[in-house]
């Protein structure tokens, strides 16, 4: 095994325990009271804003010579955070198993996109092998879905968001020639505007004309036990989703998004059927 193959070994597998923790902790936060799926993707990308901050300050991260354009930013930046503000409020309305059939459905979406999109086809036998794939891993799985129309309309739209986030890791990272971290610290600002323009109108304000919680008051009794708890989880979900951005750049611009999406399902499937049949 040479050093690429190995590098490449290494982001799987961190990706594959970083992401199965991360689904498992957002669950747990989400089932504690704090609904509030948009807020906690905001925190994420402003976490992540920092921390490269700080690599840059202490010369460990160093910026692109050759900068994407801002429309390109703007672009992978809004692909990314509704795959991420999607799939929250997918796993907010449903259970981890339905979580992982969506992400199963991702394969054939980034198939049917790589070609209509990108003129970009497989061969007969490899699709093939992903059939048989994903009717095994299908299996493994349907036990546990717990379909609501709700949820359903956000898993649907997860899958098209994600699949195309996905596809522009890959792609804007060989076209302007930046790594996985590269790419993530240009498009983090704008993913952390957008989630804080959403999160604000939707999460800081009561609509409905009656009173409700909103993420401000959550945060206004953060000295509860429970409430403090609970905030402590989201600030682990913060290091961890940095992780899995990080593998995931790093194994997308090595491999590809239907390697990937193949990669991430069937390595991760066992570990979250295994623990999503448990209570919450």
């Amino acid at each position: 095994m040479d050093y690429s193959e190995l590098i490449t070994l290494l982001y799987a597998v961190g990706n594959v325990m970083s992401s199965v923790t991360l689904v498992l902790l957002n669950k747990r936060v989400f089932s504690n009271g704090f609904a509030y799926p948009m807020t906690l993707s905001f925190f994420h990308f402003v976490f992540t804003i920092g921390f490269y901050e700080a690599l840059r300050v202490c010369g460990v991260y160093v910026r692109p010579e050759q900068q994407m354009p801002r429309f390109e930013k703007f672009k992978v930046a809004f692909a990314g955070f509704a795959s991420i503000g999607f799939m929250n409020l997918s796993l907010t309305y449903n259970s981890v198993g339905f979580y992982q059939v969506t992400k199963l459905i991702m394969v054939p979406v980034t198939l049917a996109i790589n070609s209509v999109v990108y003129s970009v086809t497989t061969n007969g036998k490899v699709k093939l092998s992903l059939l048989l794939v994903i009717a095994g891993v299908g299996v493994a799985t349907v036990t546990d879905v717990q379909l609501k129309p709700l949820g359903f309309g956000f898993g649907c739209a997860a899958v098209l968001a994600t699949a195309m986030f996905q596809i522009f890791q890959g792609t804007k990272q060989k076209e302007f020639g930046l790594s996985g971290t590269q790419l993530q610290a240009a498009i983090a600002p704008w993913q952390s505007t957008q989630a804080l323009i959403v999160a604000g109108a939707a999460e800081c304000v009561c609509w409905a004309g009656v009173p409700c919680e909103t993420a401000i008051d959550y945060f206004a009794e953060a000295a509860e036990p429970k409430h403090a708890y609970t905030l402590t989880l989201v600030l682990g979900t913060c290091f961890i989703a940095l992780l899995v951005n990080f593998t995931s750049f790093g194994l997308i611009g090595k491999t590809g998004p239907i390697t990937f999406q193949v990669r991430s399902y069937v390595l991760s499937t066992e570990h979250c059927v295994v623990v999503s049949v448990a209570p919450s």
